[in-house]
């Protein structure tokens, strides 16, 4: 009686290891199970010849993957195997494509190779809106996620979810809805901006179809030159607490005075209830709008600040009052109030140049 419950407890392991690695093998595919499959791909290599190619034979020398074609290397030859019109339904869905689009997308009809091109390029990545999600043949939600790269498809996602995928890549699709606090304290290096934003040498910009707005830089970035925004978001800088060298068209949130004008740097540096400057950053250059008397609030540590380009008038002689670890000053306008002793001299552009006395 023992030996028969034995018996049957062990057909019962046997058969829950039988289902769980078959169920495994459909999303990590192994050559060995290519054989059962009878699949087979026309191959076009670089130096004129063709192929025909089982799994077996493509698995080892896959390289990469396009929309339109699947990439082998062998022995340093490059080959191409045309995909399907599903396969590239899948792949376009996947990278471009909005929240209803992928909650209906199927990978059933793809061939073998083509699903493993799809893993391939899409291994560590996470789609989320209201929730995560990840691709199994079809979009999966689940209740947390790991991965490299975070799609945000549609609306937020807090700081704090975001941290906890451990994302270092974050994707805004057209419908996300983004701002500083959504990577301030998080381990993104990288941002991918798809219309209506748009990422430039580690910035974040938003074209609100009226206006471009800085809406923040990437948290590693030690040099930024903000350019081409009408306004920028409070605390658009917050996240880029590496900064070293700032390049601004403007001081503060816009150009020019207006009813919500702030004219303070440090603005763009505010968590809401602080200024929250870099102590790294040391050198400041702005190339336009208005210089209001204590600009500079909060930026003591600053030393080098470059204003030729803007107009001297806009300059008020105030505005660098507050820079107490300045060493050297290059403006148009030779009134400055600067503090410590410094000697000045006449730039060849019509600037003056004030230099510490150290």
């Amino acid at each position: 009686m023992v030996k028969v419950r034995f018996k049957r407890f062990g057909l019962i392991v046997f058969s829950l290891l039988f289902f769980i690695c078959a169920a495994f093998s459909l999303f990590l595919p192994f050559p060995k199970d290519a054989g059962a499959v009878g699949e087979s791909y026309f191959c076009r290599w670089e130096d004129g010849r063709v192929s025909n190619e089982t799994y077996a034979s493509a698995y080892p020398d896959y390289f990469n993957s396009s929309c339109n074609s699947i990439f082998l290397c062998r022995g340093g030859i490059y080959g191409e195997i045309q995909t399907s019109k599903q396969f590239q339904t899948v792949y376009r869905t996947l990278f471009t494509g909005g929240l209803a689009e992928l909650l209906s997308l199927s990978g059933n009809g793809i061939s073998r190779l083509e699903r493993l091109a799809v893993w391939r390029s899409t291994n560590g990545w996470i789609w989320y809106s209201s929730g995560y999600f990840v691709w199994n043949e079809g979009l999966t939600e689940t209740a947390s996620a790991k991965g490299e790269k975070l799609i945000l498809l549609s609306g937020r996602i807090s700081a704090l979810r975001l941290n906890k995928t451990g994302a270092k890549h974050l994707e805004l699709r057209s419908e996300a809805e983004f701002d500083v606090k959504t990577i301030y304290g998080t381990k993104v290096e990288k941002i991918t901006a798809n219309a209506p934003y748009a990422e430039r040498g580690g910035a974040v910009y938003l074209d609100t179809g009226t206006a471009v707005r800085l809406t923040a830089a990437l948290p590693p970035v030690t040099s930024l030159t903000v350019s081409g925004n009408d306004y920028a978001d409070e605390g658009a800088l917050l996240a880029a607490q590496n900064l070293q060298s700032l390049t601004l068209p403007f001081a503060g949130n816009a150009p020019v005075k207006s009813n919500y004008f702030r004219g303070e740097i440090a603005y763009l540096f505010s968590d809401g209830t602080d200024y929250v400057v870099p102590v790294s950053l040391k050198r400041v250059k702005i190339t336009g709008g208005l210089l209001v008397s204590h600009a500079f609030y909060r930026m003591s540590m600053v030393e080098e600040i470059d204003l030729c380009g803007m107009l001297a008038e806009n300059i008020e002689n105030n505005a660098l009052a507050d820079v107490l670890s300045w060493k050297r000053v290059h403006s148009p306008n030779q009134n400055l109030k600067l503090c410590g002793s410094y000697h000045a001299y006449a730039a060849p552009c019509g600037c003056t140049v004030f230099e510490r006395n150290l």
